[in-house]
């Protein structure tokens, strides 16, 4: 639970807002290279790391990370990294309006000091249309940058009206296999995948923007080593390490 109250005109206005956006998502193809994957060039991962305990709260020191990687090498290129202040609680399924300025902010900076890293994906840390109002912060990330996004995220983000849980796919055969997840209305959200062989749990992989579900699939799965993809997973450590020094200094 967030350690703070947000009022009802609050929520409403969130839930216009990703009414809205989600009217413009493209969850379709849309880049030469989805249909060959021998032309992606540079794919991103975008990823927070927050203190322990420290996730929901509203005022709290956090990392956002920034990582380009060469395709298929996952070769670091670029790399940044910024301390942030989220100023808004965490609440379920608007996840998006605490975590999207900072992240935001570091591809408009790439865009604007470094365009020659521009990614022709961005991997997001969280959830696409695999999402309450089927618009998760990798469709608030695509939308406002204009470019392909791809939500994935490393637990299942429970829902009423979706019948799936973690024992559901967690019985799934060798890396690549992956189970579709769908409303009661059979409308299909995204789908959980077995990204590696020694994986004991899938990720999770959902359409952020301008592409469709199936190249998401095989352009994670491309870009995995071990469970989760190689930018996410340098992004990850990149912001946690950034948060153990903040602790470390903290405690000194």
């Amino acid at each position: 639970m967030s350690d703070a109250t947000v009022d009802s005109a609050l929520i409403e206005k969130w839930t216009k807002v990703q009414n809205d956006l989600r009217s413009n998502i493209i969850t379709s193809d849309s880049e030469e290279w989805q249909s060959d994957l021998n032309s992606l060039k540079l794919v991103a991962g975008l990823d927070i790391s927050y203190p322990k305990d420290a996730h929901d709260k509203s005022h709290s020191d956090a990392y956002a990370a920034l990582v380009i990687c060469k395709f298929p090498s996952m070769e670091i290129v670029h790399q940044d990294v910024e301390l942030c202040q989220p100023d808004v609680p965490y609440v379920p399924g608007f996840l998006a309006f605490r975590e999207l300025p900072p992240l935001l902010n570091l591809v408009n900076k790439l865009l604007k000091e470094h365009p020659e890293f521009k990614p022709d994906v961005i991997l997001v840390d969280g959830n696409g249309l695999l999402h309450p109002q089927k618009c998760g912060v990798a469709c608030h990330i695509g939308y406002h940058t204009s470019i392909c996004t791809i939500g994935v995220a490393k637990n299942l983000f429970v829902m009423e009206n979706v019948n799936c849980t973690k024992a559901m796919v967690q019985n799934m055969g060798g890396a690549g296999d992956f189970t579709l997840i769908k409303d009661n209305e059979n409308c299909i959200l995204g789908l959980a995948l077995k990204s590696a062989e020694e994986a004991k749990n899938p990720i999770y992989v959902s359409i952020g923007h301008k592409i469709c579900l199936e190249s998401s699939r095989k352009t994670v799965l491309a870009c995995c080593k071990y469970r989760v993809p190689e930018p996410l997973r340098f992004a990850d450590g990149i912001s946690r390490e950034f948060v153990r020094q903040l602790l470390a200094k903290t405690d000194t």
